[in-house]
């Protein structure tokens, strides 16, 4: 309760004295209610099993602040489940801070960005700010940035669960540095990355975290041009070095897409992607894993914005599949867009990458599942968006092998969205 007055009393004192500075500060919030059916949403459901539905919400608060030489900002959110919290409640633990750095500009080219900050480069499949997830994610680093003819961003990182001493830390990397560079030559944008990941050790043998740290490389470009009208872009990414439990690592991924509008207003698109994976079996116990005991052939999307690519219904890399199968994930699609409204249509056919075994070591299909996911949106006006969608999978018999489930019974997943996002404060106008 001390925490939201202390925000409150901090807000305040940032308005009042907004016209009394030289730089620029813009306050605006967020209110995002997302109702969501989830019947077979992430892995398939028994014959039986009910839905699972419930309203979560996102609230934010976003303080930014700009001058000659430094730019700052501060993002605070609360994310719940209607219903959570109870109706005479008096404090609670929802309250966090998503963003919270400053941005020194040295030159008009050179600047230093520190502290708690979102990264989003290119396509969203390496970093990505996960904006569909009501939490979304951020990171605390370094970021260097020269942009001028070019851009050079190099970034780096080291996560810690308390000071002082060296403490477990499970949660995503230990350390992690990073190198992106991006430039326009003629008509095709080109961007390469370097990612340095590091993760610590693993003991396989007791299960516990050692003081060791694992590194993996991953190199990769992505590249986007339009040639006479049909928009492409592509890109590859190869995964060598160490995973956590010390296996070697060789993993890749290959996509590309395209979209060609027919007219104003209607496009079509389709596109592949493929994400190597590991020859795997189901064990007795009804899991799935890797035949391989030294290497890791599985590529990880790392800290992507996973729930944009393969799907809307989350089956693949949304905290999930990852070190098995891979996956090859081809799509067709259609999109309309007239005054205020939307709507887009998307089909998607997955296979694994990898052979799959059953537990007697029969090769299975490699056919997963079709996914049909389609989605609507209404502009209200600058402030207020309308949106809502709808999936179903039609899986096969190997996806019930790494997922559990029937695939004989329906399994979709629907939303309802709004979302409210006014301006409150905006001293540059």
């Amino acid at each position: 309760m001390k925490r939201n007055y202390i925000v409150t009393l901090v807000l305040m004192l940032l308005m009042g004295f907004a016209h009394q500075t030289y730089g620029q500060l813009n306050l605006s919030g967020e209110v995002r209610p997302r109702l969501e059916s989830q019947n077979g949403y992430r892995a398939l459901k028994n014959d039986g099993d009910k839905a699972n539905t419930f309203i979560s919400q996102r609230t934010r608060i976003n303080l930014d602040y700009k001058m000659e030489s430094l730019i700052f900002k501060v993002s605070f959110q609360d994310i719940r489940v209607w219903g959570t919290t109870p109706q005479l409640n008096n404090s609670d633990a929802y309250l966090a801070l998503h963003e919270a750095w400053g941005e020194m500009k040295f030159t008009n080219e050179f600047s230093l960005k520190l502290g708690r900050q979102e990264l989003v480069y290119d396509d969203h499949r390496i970093f990505g700010s996960v904006g569909w997830a009501q939490q979304a994610r951020s990171h605390d680093l370094g970021l260097f940035k020269y942009e001028k003819d070019f851009k050079l961003h190099i970034g780096i990182a080291y996560n810690q669960d308390k000071a002082p001493g060296f403490a477990d830390y499970k949660k995503y990397y230990k350390a992690m540095q990073f190198a992106w560079f991006h430039k326009e030559i003629s008509n095709i944008n080109v961007s390469v990355l370097a990612l340095n990941n590091g993760l610590q050790a693993l003991n396989t043998t007791t299960g516990l975290l050692t003081d060791e740290v694992r590194y993996s490389q991953t190199l990769g470009t992505f590249l986007k041009s339009n040639v006479s009208g049909i928009a492409l872009n592509g890109s590859f990414y190869y995964q060598m070095g160490k995973d956590r439990s010390d296996k070697s690592i060789s993993a890749y991924n290959f996509a590309l897409n395209a979209s060609y509008n027919l007219n104003e207003g209607f496009t079509l698109k389709a596109g592949l992607e493929l994400l190597s994976g590991s020859e795997s079996k189901e064990s007795i116990l009804g899991d799935v894993k890797s035949k391989s005991a030294d290497t890791n052939n599985s590529f990880s999307p790392l800290y992507g914005t996973n729930h944009k690519f393969n799907g809307f219904m989350d089956y693949f890399y949304v905290g999930n599949h990852s070190n098995i199968i891979g996956l090859n994930d081809f799509n067709v699609g259609a999109a309309w867009k007239s005054g205020k409204w939307k709507a887009g249509a998307t089909v998607h056919y997955f296979m694994s990458n990898a052979n799959l075994y059953d537990k007697n070591d029969e090769l299975q299909d490699s056919g997963l599942g079709t996914e049909i996911d389609l989605a609507l949106g209404y502009k209200f006006n600058n402030w207020i968006n309308f949106s809502a969608g709808y999936s179903q999978m039609f899986a096969t018999s190997s996806m019930e092998i790494i997922k559990g489930g029937d695939k004989d019974v329906t399994n979709n997943w629907a939303y309802l969205m709004i979302t409210l996002k006014p301006k409150f404060l905006d001293t540059s106008k």
